[in-house]
């Protein structure tokens, strides 16, 4: 994946570990990508902002809200881009709801690192081809999307 098309892409990391969250966001961060981090989905749903083409790597265990209930509520608000979950502690129930919902992948910690950077460019790929499909969907904040 070249360099011009990580700029194109804004990575959403939602990981409540600090240390988890800052080793992720200096890896991308590193390997070209931009990057916005959160520590906790409510934070991530006041954006006003959404950018696409977007890709949301999110944990599963977040204070308040999981990762699997942000997705829901994505889905909820039109907003339907690809998700990563991670999670370290999740039931197999957790695990089939999130693919059920239609989660880009799902990985266990402790993960490999070069298989998170082979979903992302995975994830990339894909809604780089979706909005390709669709391209009134690039660029719009979420406040547009549902206007």
């Amino acid at each position: 994946m070249t360099d011009q098309i990580k700029n194109q892409i804004v990575i959403y990391l939602i990981e409540d570990d600090a240390s988890q969250r800052e080793s992720i966001e200096s890896l991308l961060v590193f390997k070209g990508y931009r990057i916005k981090c959160f520590t906790n989905a409510n934070d991530f749903l006041k954006l006003n902002d959404i950018h696409r083409p977007s890709v949301l790597i999110t944990d599963v265990h977040l204070p308040g809200q999981s990762g699997v209930d942000l997705h829901s509520e994505l889905l909820k608000r039109t907003i339907d881009f690809p998700v990563i979950f991670i999670s370290g502690e999740s039931t197999i129930q957790q695990s089939i709801n999130a693919m059920k919902q239609g989660a880009f992948e799902f990985l266990v910690k402790p993960f490999d690192i070069n298989d998170l950077v082979i979903a992302i460019e995975k994830a990339c790929n894909f809604e780089l081809k979706r909005l390709s499909l669709n391209p009134s969907a690039a660029g719009h904040s979420q406040r547009e999307e549902n206007l």
